[in-house]
């Protein structure tokens, strides 16, 4: 009997209070929700509003936002707020979460399960903002506290302590079981390899609307006056508007004939897609006529990530001049984070456009053209050779559907170029093109040591060698194996996934918050890592200390190498390329030009061990051509020499070669016309009275000696007769 009482007691105690319930329906407070995009203090300051926390939420970095919102709300206390924590999520939490946690005045919600849990609380006829990480568990913590009579409400923090929608996976089977993470979802949007059918529009439009023309959303709700455009394409021009708060995206002519853009913007409509920094469509654009022309999009902020990042030292210098290598790492997350968050919805870039990702901040980025994705059926629209995997630049193909593997070969090239702003991996050999050195994987850089060439590339030199150098070994193994055309990573199908990329850049920047030199956290170090295993020395140049096998060790002297290292020459690589403080003056053009650094070590040496003599001609004279006048062949104007012919008196400029050969055609015909018969003459020796010749060669003799001609033969000359 005693028993009977008991549990009818205990039953009275937990019945759900529906008369309390109905009171709070019927207030002034049970609307009062906050709105996404509002600040969290405006959820602190709803007194009505008890907050849930989970353990997922609590280890996560919008916990601390919370807490600095609690700090800065001074009537927190007084209000009355409730914080209820799960009893089984609070005891995964390790000793310091336990005591940050102890900073907000929380109860426990004694349980092993959500419905236990909720039974605890169902007689109060509360309601609840929930805040987690995912809208997975949102929608089934929801569900749980409805069925107890509890009417809660799930919210994310944005990066900077703003209420955002999560949204939730579909479920593909029920799951009894209360842990979320044994729970099995399915995309937004399937997954699949037939395109759409592609037919003209029902409704075409004949004139565009252009600036200064007003356009309405679909549900007339707004009405909108198109203002200068932001940006354009091959199918639309994306236009400001007279609300700061919206783009309108109006599509071409020759686009709107088609009924592809208008089915695609209505499947897009259809799901919910409130990813944060992703300008999803609103609502579709129709014209005076109701006829369709374009989407309604949020407005972004920043500037296009190739004008930036990708734009190298130019671009952040100029842009984001007090950026370091965390920030870059953290834009770098971020942008994989919203990525993962696509593909776990099913949606596609299918080829990565760098010009439609703004960057305001490294936490605020504004992914614009959505509706150019690969969505379902629907391909993308946008194709770009430098983010094109080789295997299809190989085959010459163009794919309508891009595979998730290949999706993922351009998250690792987009990866690669934000880790290092804007270098391109894949060096370009002389007389090769991009096409060319992707279709070869020409990857330049290697790992373990040392910077082996790869393949046919160019092996790297400068800023970039250090920055790959300062990189986490993880990274540069991802990237080696990713792009090299042995690496383990480089074939279809093998390739890392984008949480793999996501996991190791989240590792590189744990890494790079303890660092405390420098040069290890700046985005262009001067010299390379510091470790125990490098001997440093400094250049005699730029006065940069650099490991020794940063510096040029030997040159080439005609054909012969001589180690300058040894000689005591301290001169790195990049100062080997540079300008020098010796010049030298073209005899053809007059010019003056200055060696490089390289090039004078090897006139120095070349002066000294090989009697070298000065340069005459630079490169650009040296380039120039002229016919030769003698054999007609295209020679360097440095090789022309002036040939005079005095016999025949011609004077004709002719190449070297043409030249040797003139001089000892002249030197042959010389000496022919030398011994030929100048005059002959009868001795006038009155014993003698013999003929004798004088020759060209002997009158030439005389008559440069001012002498006459001689009257006896050359016997009676000897004789002296």
């Amino acid at each position: 009997m005693e028993s009977n009482n008991s549990t009818k007691k205990y039953k009275e105690k937990n019945t759900i209070n529906k008369e309390s319930i109905s009171d709070f329906l019927s207030s002034e407070h049970f609307n009062q929700w906050p709105k996404i995009g509002q600040s969290i203090n405006t959820l602190i300051s709803m007194q009505h509003l008890s907050i849930l926390l989970d353990s997922e939420f609590i280890k996560s970095k919008s916990f601390f936002l919370l807490l600095n919102a609690l700090k800065q709300e001074s009537s927190f206390k007084s209000q009355g707020h409730v914080f209820f924590v799960f009893d089984f999520d609070f005891r995964d939490l390790n000793d310091e979460e336990k005591q940050i946690l102890n900073s907000v005045p929380y109860r426990l919600l004694l349980g092993d399960n959500y419905d236990s849990c909720f039974k605890r609380i169902s007689h109060q006829g509360i309601c609840i903002a929930f805040l987690a990480t995912n809208g997975e568990k949102g929608t089934i913590v929801q569900s749980f506290a409805r069925k107890n009579g509890i009417y809660l409400r799930w919210y994310g923090l944005d990066a900077l302590g703003n209420l955002r929608s999560l949204y939730a996976k579909k479920q593909q089977s029920s799951n009894k079981d209360t842990n979320i993470k044994s729970s099995k979802f399915t995309p937004l949007f399937r997954i699949t390899n037939e395109i759409v059918k592609i037919q003209r529009s029902s409704n075409p439009v004949y004139v565009v609307p252009k600036q200064g023309s007003r356009v309405f959303s679909s549900h007339g709700v707004l009405s909108l006056q198109l203002e200068k455009p932001v940006m354009t394409d091959h199918f639309s021009i994306t236009y400001f508007t007279d609300n700061v708060r919206y783009y309108a995206k109006i599509y071409t002519l020759q686009s709107l004939q088609i009924d592809v853009w208008e089915n695609k913007a209505n499947r897009m409509l259809k799901e919910n897609v409130e990813i944060p920094g992703v300008c999803w469509p609103i609502d579709t654009l129709k014209d005076s006529e109701g006829k369709f022309v374009g989407i309604l999009t949020p407005a972004s902020n920043g500037v296009q990530l190739s004008r930036s990042v990708l734009n190298g030292k130019t671009g952040l210098s100029q842009l984001f001049p007090q950026w370091d290598k965390r920030n870059l790492c953290r834009l770098t997350e971020n942008i994989l984070k919203t990525i993962c968050e696509l593909h776990e919805i099913g949606v596609y870039f299918g080829c990565i456009n760098p010009s439609s990702i703004y960057i305001s901040s490294d936490k605020e980025i504004y992914f614009v053209d959505t509706d150019a994705w690969q969505i379902e059926g629907y391909p993308a629209t946008s194709k770009n050779q430098t983010f094109t995997p080789p295997e299809l630049l190989r085959n010459n193909s163009s794919p309508y559907l891009y595979s998730v593997d290949q999706e993922y070969y351009q998250i690792a090239l987009l990866t690669f170029m934000l880790m290092m702003p804007g270098k391109f991996p894949y060096a370009k050999r002389k007389g090769t093109n991009e096409r060319e050195s992707i279709i070869n994987m020409s990857f330049p850089f290697s790992i373990g040591g040392g910077m082996r060439r790869s393949g046919d590339s160019e092996r790297p030199s400068g800023i970039w060698r250090i920055v790959w150098d300062h990189l986490s070994y993880k990274l540069c193994y991802n990237f080696y194996n990713s792009f090299h055309p042995d690496g383990k990573y480089s074939l279809p199908n093998k390739r890392l996934k984008d949480k793999d990329w996501l996991q190791a850049v989240k590792e590189y920047y744990a890494s790079l918050e303890s660092q405390d030199r420098k040069d290890s956290i700046c985005i262009f170090p001067k010299t390379f890592r510091h470790d125990e295993k490098r001997s440093f020395e400094r250049c005699s140049i730029c006065g940069q200390e650099h490991p020794d096998f940063y510096f040029v060790h030997s040159i080439r002297v005609q054909k012969e190498k001589i180690d300058i290292w040894k000689r005591g020459y301290r001169i790195c690589l990049p100062c080997a390329d540079d300008k020098s403080d010796v010049s030298f003056s073209c005899n053809c053009c007059g010019r003056t030009f200055f060696y490089t650094n390289r090039t004078k070590i090897v006139h120095e040496i070349g002066k000294v061990d090989f009697d070298w003599v000065n340069q005459r001609w630079c490169r650009d004279c040296k380039k120039r051509t002229v016919k030769c006048k003698q054999c007609g062949r295209d020679v360097p104007l440095y090789q022309i020499k002036d040939f005079e012919d005095r016999i025949r008196h011609l004077k004709k400029s002719v190449c070297t070669e043409c030249f040797k050969s003139l001089i000892e055609q002249a030197r042959y015909e010389k000496e022919r016309w030398k011994n030929e018969v100048y005059t002959t003459r009868v001795c006038n020796n009155r014993y003698c009275g013999r003929t004798f010749t004088i020759t060209n060669g002997e009158y030439e003799y005389y008559n440069r000696k001012g002498l006459n001609l001689p009257t006896r033969c050359p016997n009676c000359r000897k004789k002296r007769f």
